[in-house]
C-alpha cells in the first residue's frame, strides 16, 4: 500500500510541476512600440532610434498563427485570418487591439476567407460559396450584412478587397463560362454589397494584388518576368477609367506583395525570390533591397511599418530599416525564445 501511495504522490508531483511550468495568459503591463506574435506568446519591444529592445513577454490565450497574406488594419485594431498549416484549425478571424494586444476570436464555420478589409468601423470578409459571399462585421464580430453574389457569366476567384472612400473594390481572377478564357475583373460595391460597377481590365497578366493611391489603383501582375508580361504594374484611374503601365527598369520575377507609403509617396513591391523594390512615384527612382543574409524557412516576410521604420519579419529573424537614415538592424529572435514568429503588430500610437 505504501508503494502505491508513493507512486501516486510521484505522479501528482509531476503533474503539478507540469501545470506550474505552463505560463498563465496575462495582459501586457508596460508601454510598447511593436509586438511579435509567436505561437504561444507575445513579445513586446520599444524602438529607440535605431535600436529595438525587449519590454516583456506574455502568454497568449490561443496558439493560432496569422496568415500574412490575409490581414487588415484599422486605427484601433489589427485583423488576421488564421493560417491553414496542417493542423486542425477551424476558419477563424482574429482581432488584436493595438493598444493592449488583447485578442478576440471569431470562428467562421467551414470556409476560410480569401480576403478581408476594414474601413475603421466595420470589417469586411469575402469567401466563395457557389458565388461570392461577403460579410460585414462590427467590432464585436456581430454580422451586419451577409450577401451572396452570383455571376452567371464567369467563374470568379476573389483575390483582394480594398476600401476606397465610400466603396469596396474586389479584385478577382475570372474565367468565362462561354469561352474558358481567363481575365481580371474588379467589382465596385457599396458597403451594403450592391454591385455598382463591373470593370473588366482587359489586359494580359495575372493580377492578384493591388493598392490604391488616392483614386488610382496599382495592380500587381503575378506573372511579371514571364514572356507575355507587359510589366509588373498596371494603373487604373477610378474616375477616368484610363489604364497605363508603370515603366520599371528593375527586373521583377513574380511579384507577390505591394504596399503604399504615403509619407514618402513610395510603392514597395516584393517578389517571390526575396527582392524588395522601393519605387518613388514622383521621381520614378528605384531601389532594391535583398534579404539573403536573413533567410530562414520563408522567403517573403511579414511586413509592417511606421512613418520612420519598416519591419520585415521572418520566422526566426527580424530586419528593421530606418527609412530616414537607411540604417538597418537585424534581430535574431531565438535570443528571446521566439520559435515561430508569424506577425508583427504596431502600437496605434506610432502610426
Amino acid at each position: 500500500m505504501k508503494k502505491v501511495w508513493l507512486f501516486l504522490l510521484a505522479i501528482f508531483s509531476i503533474v503539478l510541476v507540469a501545470c506550474q511550468s505552463q505560463p498563465e495568459p496575462k495582459e501586457i503591463s508596460q508601454p510598447y512600440d511593436f509586438a511579435i506574435f509567436d505561437e504561444d506568446k507575445i513579445v513586446t519591444f520599444k524602438q529607440e532610434g535605431d535600436s529595438a529592445s525587449v519590454v516583456e513577454s506574455v502568454a497568449r490565450k490561443n496558439q493560432l498563427q496569422f496568415n500574412k497574406e490575409n490581414t487588415a488594419q484599422s486605427d484601433a485594431s489589427f485583423f488576421a485570418v488564421s493560417l491553414q498549416n496542417g493542423k486542425t484549425v477551424e476558419p477563424t478571424i482574429i482581432s488584436v487591439q493595438r493598444d493592449d494586444l488583447t485578442e478576440k476570436i471569431h470562428t467562421l464555420g467551414t470556409t476560410f476567407p480569401y480576403t478581408i478589409a476594414s474601413d475603421g468601423t466595420y470589417l469586411y470578409s469575402v469567401t466563395l460559396d457557389e458565388g461570392i459571399r461577403l460579410v460585414k462585421y462590427d467590432k464585436d464580430f456581430n454580422e451586419i450584412e451577409n450577401k451572396r453574389l452570383i455571376d452567371n457569366d464567369f467563374v470568379n476567384m476573389a483575390n483582394q478587397l480594398l476600401v476606397v472612400d465610400d466603396s469596396l473594390y474586389l479584385l478577382m481572377s475570372s474565367v468565362s463560362n462561354d469561352t474558358s478564357m481567363p481575365s481580371t475583373q474588379i467589382w465596385k460595391l457599396s458597403k451594403s454589397f450592391d454591385i455598382e460597377e463591373k470593370i473588366n481590365i482587359e489586359e494580359p497578366g495575372v493580377y492578384v494584388k493591388m493598392v490604391n493611391v488616392g483614386r488610382t489603383l496599382y495592380l500587381l501582375d503575378r506573372s511579371s518576368g514571364d514572356y507575355a508580361s507587359q510589366g509588373p504594374l498596371l494603373t487604373y484611374q477610378l474616375d477616368t477609367k484610363e489604364k497605363s503601365y508603370v515603366e520599371i527598369t528593375t527586373p521583377l520575377l513574380h511579384p507577390v506583395f505591394i504596399d503604399y507609403e504615403p509619407n514618402r509617396n513610395e510603392l514597395l513591391i516584393a517578389t517571390e525570390n526575396g527582392k524588395w523594390l522601393t519605387y518613388q512615384l514622383e521621381t520614378h527612382g528605384e531601389k532594391i533591397s535583398e534579404f539573403s543574409t536573413v533567410y530562414d524557412d520563408i522567403v517573403v516576410p511579414f511586413f509592417a511599418k511606421t512613418p520612420t521604420h519598416q519591419y520585415f519579419l521572418f520566422h526566426k529573424t527580424l530586419f528593421i530599416l530606418n527609412v530616414e537614415t537607411n540604417y538597418s538592424e537585424i534581430i535574431y529572435l531565438q535570443e528571446f525564445d521566439i520559435k515561430l514568429a508569424h506577425a508583427l503588430v504596431i502600437n496605434s500610437e506610432n502610426d
